[in-house]
């Protein structure tokens, strides 16, 4: 089994599932489950219909993410999601509350990281690479901070391509001034 890193790049929705298609790789996905059913309902189809598996992220979700991984899954978690809860790392000079799951994850499995980029290339068409292993020091703060570092580059290497409509920094703590003699 692999951990993948990925973002809200691109059109997700499209290229996650048409890898999945295209390589054949066995792939699970921690998924935000929408609010609107008939949204969550669409959502559903199109990435079932592809190959993916999904795992609704919620409490107790872990030991299916280690399961799938001992299936040999691919296994995405998409970290540029707003939370009301997780540990407060650096996003654009801000703290943004983010998910320590996928260091979790790589500690306890020892799993490799992949950084999976995806952006698109003009209409219809898409291009996506996965970077080599990302290096995990074991240290959840730590590790969570450079994951969301490399979502932070691909957005600045190609801004237009990153789609968020939430406050990605509402609830995170304000950063503390540092004091001047």
């Amino acid at each position: 089994g692999t951990l993948v890193l990925a973002g809200h790049f691109g059109s997700w929705d499209l290229v996650g599932p048409l890898i999945v298609r295209r390589t054949g790789f066995p792939t699970t996905v921690v998924v935000k489950v929408p609010r609107s059913a008939s949204v969550a309902a669409l959502m559903e189809q199109v990435r079932t219909g592809f190959g993916m598996g999904l795992l609704p992220n919620r409490r107790g979700v872990m030991p299916q993410v280690y399961e799938a991984l001992e299936a040999g899954h691919l296994v995405v978690f998409v970290l540029d999601q707003k939370l009301a809860r997780g540990i407060p790392v650096p996003f654009f000079g801000r703290p943004a509350l983010t998910a320590p799951s996928l260091a979790a994850a790589a500690v306890r499995s020892g799993a490799p990281i992949h950084f999976l980029e995806y952006w698109r290339e003009g209409t219809g068409c898409h291009g996506a690479r996965f970077s080599s292993p990302v290096p995990v020091t074991g240290r959840l703060e730590d590790d969570t901070a450079a994951f969301t570092a490399l979502i932070e580059d691909a957005i600045r290497r190609r801004p237009h391509n990153w789609l968020w409509m939430h406050d990605r920094w509402k609830g995170a703590p304000e950063p503390v001034p540092a004091l001047v003699p």
